[in-house]
Order: C-alpha cells, then sequence, then structure tokens
C-alpha cells in the first residue's frame, strides 16, 4: 500500500513540475564587451527577431534608461532606431509578461499587437516612462507574431519577455518544499490507515 502511494505522489509531483512550460527571455546570454554595446538578435529560444537588438547594460550611468529597463543583469532587448519591434514563431503561442521602460525620452506610449495568421488578434497602449521599469501582463494565447510599436519612434527597453508554447497559458510552478509537504502528508495518511487496518 505504502509503494503504491509513494508511486502516486512521484507522479503527481512531477506532473505539477512538468506543467511549468514558461520560456523566459532574459537575453543575457549574448556576449557583449562594451557597455552601451549590442547586437542584432534574429533566433533566440525558437523565436525570429525583426529589429530587435540585446544591449550591455553593465558600465551604463544610473539615470540611463536602458539600465532602469534591464530586470535581469545585464542585458536588455531594444528597437534598433526607434523601429517596430516583430518576435514571431512558426507555432502559435501564449504571450504572457514583459518588462517596459523608455530608454531616451521621459515618457512615451507603446503599443503592442498580438497576431495569428496576420489576423490581428490582442492590441493594447500603454505609457512606459525613463525612470522606472513596468511590468505588463497579456496572456494572449494563441498568436503567431507580436509587434511593439513606440508612437515616439524613441528606443524602449525590455527585458525578461515570458512566452508559453502552443498557446498553452503561463502554469504556476509549485516550490518543492510544497510538493515534499503535500508528498509527506500522503505517506503520513496511508501510515496511519495501514496501522489501523492492522490493529482490526
Amino acid at each position: 500500500m505504502i509503494k503504491k502511494i509513494t508511486v502516486i505522489v512521484a507522479i503527481m509531483m512531477f506532473g505539477m513540475v512538468s506543467a511549468a512550460s514558461a520560456v523566459v527571455m532574459t537575453f543575457d546570454e549574448f556576449s557583449i564587451s562594451s557597455a552601451g554595446g549590442y547586437v542584432n538578435i534574429n533566433n533566440y529560444q525558437g523565436f525570429n527577431f525583426s529589429n530587435g537588438g540585446a544591449l550591455n547594460t553593465n558600465g551604463l550611468p544610473s539615470d540611463n534608461g536602458y539600465l532602469t529597463g534591464c530586470v535581469s543583469p545585464h542585458n536588455v532587448l531594444f528597437n534598433p532606431w526607434g523601429n517596430d519591434l516583430r518576435i514571431s514563431s512558426t507555432t502559435d503561442f501564449t504571450f504572457d509578461s514583459g518588462y517596459f521602460s523608455s530608454a531616451h525620452l521621459a515618457s512615451q506610449t507603446v503599443s503592442v499587437t498580438g497576431y495569428n495568421d496576420s489576423v490581428e488578434s490582442f492590441n493594447t497602449h500603454f505609457e512606459v516612462t525613463k525612470g522606472t521599469s513596468e511590468l505588463m501582463t497579456f496572456n494572449w494565447v494563441d498568436v503567431d507574431r507580436v509587434l511593439i510599436h513606440s508612437d515616439s519612434h524613441g528606443h524602449l527597453a525590455m527585458d525578461n519577455f515570458s512566452f508559453n508554447e502552443e498557446g498553452v497559458p503561463a502554469a504556476p510552478v509549485p516550490e518543492p518544499a510544497t510538493c515534499l509537504l503535500l508528498g509527506c502528508g500522503l505517506v503520513g495518511m496511508a501510515t496511519i490507515n495501514r496501522k489501523r487496518l492492522l490493529n482490526n
């Protein structure tokens, strides 16, 4: 009986952990030696980028908008020349969230549009400033392309984009301690049940 419970707990814990399939793009894998230096991004973590660059914020002045937009050191995504940034995939995905900041301008309006087969599915507008990095939550399911546009044609500093494959909404990732506690509780209940059965 205890073996059966142990197997069930192991299967449950594996299933809970494997349900979390979010891809978080930190852009930190790119090796950029100089402060403020950047590389163009064409393909990253299975997604295609058009007019996207990874910029090294290490060593930039503290009032720099790129540095403000950097959530995970040291690289940040930006849109060179203030042009529209396009992120696409050959399969549908969910665009969960991302951090946005204005790189040069004090503030600017950003338009983000999600498409599926060239048909607009989602659209939102929001204001970003140079002094803060805002987490924007989208949860746009079944898109194959995201377009990010600055109404002022200014540079945006973006980081930690979260995507899920095949249009699956982000699943909360269980903490290991929670899984362990659940497993111990079930094994304890099975042990008590077994002792009761043996005493009767």
